[in-house]
Parts: C-alpha cells; sequence; structure tokens
C-alpha cells in the first residue's frame, strides 16, 4: 500500500513496531496517506515497515494529536473531528485490527494503537 503514499520519503527515524510474538518491524520509508480533508498533514502521515506488505499502518496517537477522538468498539470504529465523522472502520478479525477506506479508492489501511 505504500504506493498510495505521496512525498514517499526514506525514513529510519521513526519507531518500529513490536508484534505480539516480540518481532520487530522497521520502518524504512514514511509518506502522507490522503485520509480525510479536515486532517493535518501530520495526522495523514503513514510509515511503511519492512516486511509487511498487506496494509499501511496510521498510530492513531497522531489523529488524538491533530484534536480527533477515536472511538473503538468491538466491531467499529468511528474518528471525529470537530463533532463531525473523518473516518470510519471495520475490525477485521483475521488480524484483530480495524480497517479503514481510504477515499474512494477502494484500498484500506489498518489503524494500530502505537505508542509515540
Amino acid at each position: 500500500h505504500d504506493y498510495l503514499l505521496e512525498q514517499r520519503t526514506v525514513s529510519s527515524l521513526s519507531p518500529g513496531v513490536t508484534l505480539p510474538n516480540t518481532d520487530m518491524l522497521q520502518p524504512i520509508a514514511k509518506g502522507i496517506l490522503h485520509l480525510h480533508l479536515a486532517l493535518s498533514t501530520t495526522a495523514q502521515t503513514a510509515t511503511v515497515l519492512d516486511k509487511l506488505r498487506s496494509a499501511s499502518l496510521i498510530p492513531i496517537g497522531q489523529l488524538c494529536d491533530d484534536d480527533c477522538v477515536a472511538l473503538f468498539s468491538k466491531n467499529n470504529l468511528q474518528v471525529y473531528k470537530n463533532g463531525k465523522v473523518v473516518l470510519e472502520g471495520k475490525r477485521n478479525w483475521n488480524d484483530r485490527l480495524w480497517d479503514i477506506n481510504i477515499s474512494n479508492k477502494h484500498e484500506s489501511a489498518n489503524i494500530i494503537l502505537q505508542q509515540d
């Protein structure tokens, strides 16, 4: 999904992601993933991780730092900004993450909870 990124740059300074089995995925690039016009560029910055080819990961903290409120339920995700829904997603029970549609491109991204 990194082909959807604009302003793609090589990145080794972003934090990696630790998987449940303690394997670590390292960042190899980052870029802008257009999610919604109301979101800042910083909130839409996605990190490309080595060995992860099925989705783009968006740290939920970036959205919250952009004054968004994320509401997770067992099956759904809604992200609000200024009282309006800017992102919606469904729980993917295969990986237990929430998938969101990216614009009208019929692609999806996984959102994970990642500490900064």
